[in-house]
């Protein structure tokens, strides 16, 4: 039984708007406005926002197996994988280096033929680097399915490539995912590989009214060669927009300046890249509201830590997140 036959809408998570086309659903995470604006911008970036980063399928079931089947698209990596929480216990049951691509089929879950059938809730957590189109999530013929309701806490990251997810290996071990997960909070991850500060790119339109925001950008503005008056300048701008969206006592904004990288020390036009995120915390911490956060302090300054210098590995990702959960937590309360 495919339980995206009927009312799909309700499984999704991190979704903004559901697309159906030839028997598959297409969903995506940015409004029509955003899509056509980073479509106008380069090809790389009209990729990467039709990627799944942050989606989910939520259910509860009594079925014995789930499977899921979709088309494989392309993508900012060269490598596909799915993960699976069953009743908080996340597992990675399909990874693939090099990516598939076109149709793909897998059976995500089997329950012991030594366990008793009984009601478990389900999270299959989308490719996160790679489009994916799904065209099932089958369950057995019979068996008992519900959704999962939208979570109160609402949280919303907006970023570069980091914030997408690139390179973790799997989409549950990416910083947002993480943050969610540790915060029982619903995600919408509006990360973008490649992306700048950027106030083009706010929808007011975004049916999302989250409680927490995350702002993560600044490599890529750093290694444009921007120096710090132009970047500071596009901080506030950026900052100032997302303030006008979302009222002061009611959402509070974090803005997280670069982590760490191996090329940290070079001279560019807006000094070294530490240099140049003092400046984006002092743009934004000039806005009423604001909170900035020092991204040299939330993972540490070890190559061991990274992938490739400078997007963190499964390990690097999951440090970023725990030394930001302690500023979120704190606002929250």
């Amino acid at each position: 039984m495919n339980i995206l036959e009927e009312n799909p809408e309700r499984f999704f998570h991190g979704t903004v708007r559901l697309e159906h086309e030839g028997g598959r659903f297409h969903p995506l995470r940015f409004t029509a406005g955003q899509v056509a604006h980073y479509d106008s911008r380069n090809e790389a970036l009209a990729v990467r926002v039709r990627c799944q980063a942050g989606q989910t399928v939520e259910f509860a079931t009594d079925s014995s197996t789930v499977a899921v089947s979709g088309t494989a698209g392309t993508g900012a990596r060269d490598y596909f994988s799915l993960d699976l929480e069953v009743d908080d216990y996340v597992s990675h049951p399909v990874f693939a280096e090099p990516a598939p691509l076109g149709d793909v089929a897998f059976t995500v879950w089997r329950q012991s033929e030594h366990e008793k059938r009984r009601m478990r809730r389900f999270c299959v957590h989308l490719p996160h680097v790679r489009k994916f189109a799904l065209r099932s999530v089958e369950i057995e013929d019979g068996a008992v399915v519900e959704p999962i309701p939208p979570r109160g806490l609402k949280l919303l990251c907006l970023g570069d490539s980091i914030t997408q997810g690139m390179q973790a290996r799997h989409p549950s071990n990416s910083y947002p995912s993480l943050l969610a997960r540790w915060l029982g909070a619903e995600l919408l991850n509006l990360g973008v590989g490649g992306d700048v500060f950027d106030s083009r790119s706010l929808d007011r339109s975004l049916p999302f009214h989250p409680d927490v925001v995350t702002v993560a950008f600044g490599a890529n503005d750093w290694h444009q060669n921007l120096d710090r008056d132009a970047v500071a300048r596009n901080v506030s701008l950026y900052v100032e927009t997302l303030r006008s969206m979302y009222r002061p006592g009611d959402v509070r904004i974090v803005v997280v300046s670069p982590i760490w990288a191996v090329d940290w020390a070079e001279r560019r036009a807006g000094g070294t890249l530490a240099e140049f995120g003092r400046a984006i915390r002092d743009a934004a911490a000039a806005v009423e509201g604001v909170c900035a956060v020092d991204g040299f302090l939330l993972v540490p300054h070890d190559r061991r830590c990274f992938v490739d210098g400078l997007h963190p590995n499964d390990e690097g990702f999951t440090l970023y997140a725990g030394g930001l959960m302690g500023v979120l937590q704190t606002l929250i309360r």
